[in-house]
C-alpha cells in the first residue's frame, strides 16, 4: 500500500487480493493540483498494472475521505483526470463519494474521457459490481 503525498494533496494507493486498483483520496490541494504529486500517482499506478499480471484491472476510487470535497477542479486538472481515465489498461471504473458535486464532477470527466464511470454512494455495491466485472 502506498501513500504518495506533497505540501498540498495525499492519496492511498494499492492492489487488493482481486486484482483491483484502489485510489482513496484522503485530501486535495484547494486550488490547481501539484502536477509533481499526480506524476507519482501515475507512477504507482502502473507499477500496480504490472504487478497484477493482467492486461487491464478494474478501479476503485474512494472519494469520502477527502477532505476538501467542495472546490473547482481547473481545466488543468480535469484534463489529467481524463488522461489516467483513458489508460487503456484501466478497464472498469467504480466512484464512491457522498456529495452532488463530486458526481458532478465525475461524470464530467468521464463524458470528457469517453469512458463511463459508475458512481455509488454504497463502497460495498461499488465493490460487488467491480467484481461482477472481473
Amino acid at each position: 500500500m502506498a501513500i504518495i503525498k506533497d505540501h498540498t494533496a495525499e492519496a492511498e494507493i494499492f492492489l487488493d487480493e482481486n486484482k483491483i486498483l484502489h485510489i482513496v483520496y484522503l485530501n486535495t490541494p484547494q486550488r490547481n493540483a501539484n502536477l509533481g504529486i499526480i506524476g507519482k500517482v501515475l507512477v504507482e499506478i502502473r507499477k500496480l498494472v504490472r504487478e497484477s499480471g493482467k492486461e487491464t484491472i478494474n478501479v476503485f476510487v474512494d472519494t469520502r475521505l477527502n477532505k476538501r470535497q467542495y472546490r473547482f477542479f481547473s481545466a488543468r486538472e480535469r484534463a489529467t483526470a481524463k488522461d489516467i481515465i483513458q489508460m487503456k489498461e484501466l478497464a472498469n471504473w467504480a466512484i464512491v463519494g457522498d456529495t452532488p458535486f463530486m458526481k458532478v464532477a465525475a461524470n464530467f470527466i468521464s463524458v470528457a474521457a469517453g469512458k463511463k464511470l459508475h458512481w455509488f454512494t454504497d463502497k460495498k455495491k461499488a465493490y460487488e459490481w467491480l467484481l461482477s466485472k472481473q
